[in-house]
């Protein structure tokens, strides 16, 4: 590459006039000064190296960059795995949940229906001892009543004058 050239195209880029800008370089008189062949040297070292770069390296490096391209993607893929795994298993742990509100649910209505079943025969059987209780006096009262009735019958024929019927005379 010709730096004349470049800086050339540069200035012109720029729209900057290269008057006093651009020195000529002196002729070449076709000898090397060996700074010059020392400097050319490492330019062609360096263009040498750029290429090995571009012909080994650059492969090697593509291939490590594909590698690790596919590192990130599996390492990715892992995770929405496990993440997907996640949710299903949470999922679950959330529908048994429900269903055990449910269950719980049932049961605490069900024990309440039984307490107020078991109120409910409770008071009933209070009340069928009151009637019977109340029955078992009236049928004490009623045996008191018919034995006084039958005690002032008894008395009353023990001390009745014994008539003899009308039509019979001796």
């Amino acid at each position: 590459m010709d730096a004349q050239e470049t800086l050339k195209r540069v200035l012109n880029a720029m729209r900057e006039d290269p008057k006093g800008l651009v020195s000529v370089p002196p002729p070449s008189d076709g000898k090397s000064s060996p700074e010059e062949k020392t400097a050319d040297a490492k330019i062609l070292e360096a263009q040498t190296k750029a290429k090995k770069l571009e012909l080994v390296d650059a492969p090697e490096m593509a291939q490590k960059a594909q590698l690790e391209a596919q590192k990130a993607d599996a390492t990715v893929k892992g995770k929405t795995i496990d993440l997907a795994r996640t949710l299903v298993a949470h999922s679950e742990n959330r529908e048994d949940a429900a269903h055990q509100r449910q269950v719980d649910t049932v049961d605490h209505g069900v024990r309440i229906a039984d307490h107020l079943h078991d109120r409910e025969m409770d008071h009933k059987a209070h009340d069928l001892e009151e009637r019977k209780h109340g029955l078992d006096i009236t049928a004490q009262a009623s045996d008191a009543a018919l034995g006084a009735q039958k005690a002032t019958t008894d008395t009353a024929k023990a001390f009745a004058p014994k008539l003899e019927p009308k039509g019979k005379k001796k």
